[in-house]
């Protein structure tokens, strides 16, 4: 199964994503309310964050930290109260070697293409961890 091809807002573009979520069919008004929080959150310490967007029923934010907060490249969950938020950080140096990489390539369009799957990568790789850690604590709490 191929993953569905991601949607991509630029920073300047919150609003129009918001838009997007509002008109969506499905969208759940909590969901439209967190990204609304997590765009503004964005717009005033825009350095530290890497992506925010949705899998289409709760918010994701990944910030960057210093590689010895994430003990690796990351992502690493970040814990948060909040049902309709999925949280996690990635290490800046593995980032900033990234887009080091990408800055000093002579194919700009491969090197685009290249960080737009690193993105897609650590999003997947964070959702995918946020729902592995459900899974664990459902099963945990649901133990006699």
């Amino acid at each position: 199964m191929t993953e569905p091809e991601s949607k991509r807002f630029h920073f300047e573009q919150g609003e129009e994503l918001l838009e997007e979520l509002n008109n969506g069919e499905g969208v759940s008004p909590e969901l439209s309310r967190t990204m609304s929080d997590e765009l503004n959150q964005l717009r005033r310490h825009p350095d530290d964050v890497l992506i925010v967007g949705t899998e289409g029923t709760k918010s994701v934010t990944i910030f960057l930290a210093p590689f010895s907060v994430v003990q690796g490249d990351g992502p690493v969950l970040v814990p948060t109260f909040d049902a309709h938020r999925i949280v996690s950080m990635v290490s800046k140096e593995f980032i900033q070697g990234h887009a080091d990489g990408c800055g000093a390539a002579e194919d700009q369009d491969k090197a685009q293409s290249d960080w737009n799957d690193l993105m897609d990568k650590i999003f997947n790789e964070t959702v995918d961890l946020a729902e592995a850690n459900e899974e664990l604590t459902s099963w945990l709490t649901d133990r006699p």
